[in-house]
């Protein structure tokens, strides 16, 4: 098993370092026609090997398929950090835990902000294949999350025993497929918005839903796709309230479209979804 691959600070690859060293103004080397590498290339650190953790602010690029990740893929511990997939695949196996974990430690306290995932990209054969605890005014956009245990979690600091919630989060135009229990799962979050996703043919082994809200609040689920879910496409329980779910297209789901764990449908708001079946009939 491969040591994890520590980035302390924004650093530049070495690569990239051989070519500035070229194209510096000062050097002697330099011919006066030169281009010099635009800003955005000179301050991207390239993510090369399976175990990275980032500690630091900046901006990072997957810069090749990373496949057998033997614990976890890339963790994140710190805020204002945009990691870019660029079109690679991070792939674990048997052993593996997380794909891409945002905030999730026995040691670490205090949560990230203001980190963005950015596809397109493929993670796939991890226990969670997007992990956050304790994030917030957080994105993610453009990514297939497949054949995981679970596609994404939105989770409160469960590792260190924080409990504090995740809040203010948004997951766009992403897709979650094929993972053997619940395509997006929720336990502690909230004020998040979920748009344009595609939960699909999720739960086969473990029953799982296309988006469950086991303890969520305030979340927004607007012009998603839940399709052919083992369980329900989408299922809110009894403590989540205060939820949007609305112009959603939900159907063929195994044990049913939608569901609410508050009987009366007065706690969440339920409007303009397409839908088979849903549980109580007071959803529409």
């Amino acid at each position: 098993m491969s040591r994890p691959f520590r980035i302390v600070h924004a650093g530049i690859a070495a690569g990239v370092l051989a070519v500035l060293a070229c194209s510096d103004p000062t050097s002697s080397n330099r011919t006066p026609d030169q281009p010099r590498l635009p800003s955005s290339l000179r301050s991207t650190q390239a993510i090369t090997a399976c175990g990275t953790i980032i500690t630091a602010p900046g901006d990072y690029a997957l810069t090749r398929d990373l496949n057998d990740c033997p614990g976890h893929g890339i963790q994140i511990f710190a805020s204002s950090v945009t990691l870019q997939l660029r079109g690679h695949i991070l792939s674990g196996g048997p052993t593996s835990v997380y794909g891409i974990n945002v905030g999730a430690a026995s040691d670490f306290h205090g949560g990230v902000s203001r980190v963005v995932l950015k596809g397109p990209g493929v993670i796939e054969h991890f226990n969670t294949g997007v992990n956050l605890e304790q994030v917030t005014y957080s994105k993610i956009k453009n990514i297939t999350s497949r054949l995981n245990l679970h596609g994404l979690a939105l989770n409160s600091s469960h590792a260190n025993g924080d409990l504090l919630p995740s809040l203010y989060d948004s997951i766009i135009g992403s897709r979650f497929m094929n993972n053997r229990a619940h395509g997006v799962t929720m336990n502690g979050a909230g004020q998040s918005v979920f748009v344009g996703n595609t939960s699909r043919e999720n739960g086969r082994q473990f029953n799982g839903n296309g988006f469950f809200l086991y303890d969520a609040d305030a979340i927004t689920l607007d012009h998603n796709q839940s399709q052919r879910n083992q369980g329900y496409g989408v299922r809110v329980e009894y403590l989540s309230t205060d939820n949007r779910i609305v112009n959603n297209v939900v159907t063929g789901n195994g044990g049913g479209d939608l569901s609410d764990g508050n009987p009366a449908c007065d706690n969440n708001t339920w409007a303009g979804n397409s839908f088979g079946h849903a549980t109580p009939a007071c959803i529409h």
